[in-house]
């Protein structure tokens, strides 16, 4: 199943104005009993020059398939989301990896 994926996660370099150009991404957190205990896994920092990412001839994709390890989430469906739209964002921290990123879609 295809989910509308938005993203405000600005500084993964899949990241291009909103929309993941990935077509596919996993979300983790196993054990996740809220959106914190969530991640990107997909997430990939962008290069330390800051000037370009990865989007680079890249295309937006308006939909995704996801992979979901967070097996307590209401829209996990045999390891896949069953949600129709999720949104992945930043959780605030400092770290430059997939901990700093979290499924806020994630509902128990």
């Amino acid at each position: 199943m295809n989910t509308r994926l938005d993203c405000s996660v600005t500084h993964c370099a899949h990241n291009s104005t909103g929309k993941c150009t990935l077509t596919d991404i996993k979300i983790g957190g196993p054990s996740a009993n809220t959106s914190a205990d969530t991640c990107c896994s997909s997430y990939d920092p962008m290069s330390s020059s800051g000037a370009k990412n990865s989007t680079n001839g890249k295309t937006q994709k308006e939909s995704a398939q996801i992979k979901c390890e967070a097996r307590q989430c209401m829209h996990n469906s045999f390891g896949g989301c069953a949600a129709t739209n999720i949104q992945v964002e930043s959780c605030g921290c400092s770290s430059n990896d997939s901990s700093c990123t979290q499924c806020s879609t994630f509902r128990m």
